[in-house]
């Protein structure tokens, strides 16, 4: 594999980080508004009840294409190759690809760390190894993939064999940025984070319709 072909891999990895990322941090913003902005969501419930049960979707899918061993391009995927060519990631490579010195601050800053076999066979063997993506996976399989009898009329049950807390949520989070930027900054220094900046629009849109709705109910208390 060439390069350009790693680097493009990288680009479309990169993105679909972002994407599940971006599922997280806006279904668990939706959630959390609910304690201050229940009333303002209520408003147009059909559209806040129906889009965060599709963000969920999403996220269980997102996460099954990132990790599963299934998937035909992902994480999994994308250490294999890094592993078949794992001379493209030495400092020499580098130093070639990005011409530059020995003495680069690309070096003396830190901003580059070898990345060994050992270390990816460990990436590997902690994806396997999560019991959180397994919960994952057992909720696509059982349910959001194909609908499992034993869930399909007993929906309950499926949290309770396969419960997930927000903090599980958020360790897949950092567990794909985690490995997605080793590899990224073996390659060529290139550190990405994947934080939602966007996100306070969601914030922004629920204060103008408290807002507005506060301005309603002034104006129909004062002609009553």
């Amino acid at each position: 594999m060439s390069e350009g072909q790693i680097q493009e891999y990288r680009k479309y990895l990169s993105y679909e980080v972002h994407q599940l990322t971006s599922y997280i941090t806006l279904y668990r913003t939706l959630h959390e508004r609910k304690n201050d902005r229940i009333e303002e969501m209520n408003m147009a419930p059909a559209f806040f009840g129906i889009a965060i049960d599709a963000i969920y979707v999403s996220i269980i899918l997102w996460t099954s294409n990132l990790f599963s061993p299934r998937s035909e391009r992902g994480f999994l995927n994308f250490l294999t190759m890094i592993e078949n060519n794992i001379g493209i990631f030495s400092k020499k490579s580098v130093m070639k690809r990005k011409n530059i010195a020995k003495d680069d601050l690309l070096f003396r800053r830190g901003q580059w760390k070898a990345l060994s076999v050992k270390e990816i066979s460990g990436f590997k063997d902690e994806i396997s190894e999560n019991l959180i993506l397994r919960k994952f996976e057992h909720r696509r399989d059982k349910f959001y993939a194909h609908f499992d009898k034993k869930y399909f009329f007993n929906r309950k049950r499926l949290s309770e064999d396969a419960p997930l807390t927000w903090n599980e949520l958020d360790e897949i989070k950092s567990l794909a940025s985690r490995i997605f930027n080793k590899c990224s900054t073996a390659f060529d220094g290139t550190h990405q984070e994947f934080e939602v900046i966007n996100i306070n629009d969601v914030n922004g849109l629920l204060d103008i319709v408290k807002e507005y709705r506060e301005e309603l109910d002034a104006k129909i208390q004062s002609h009553t």
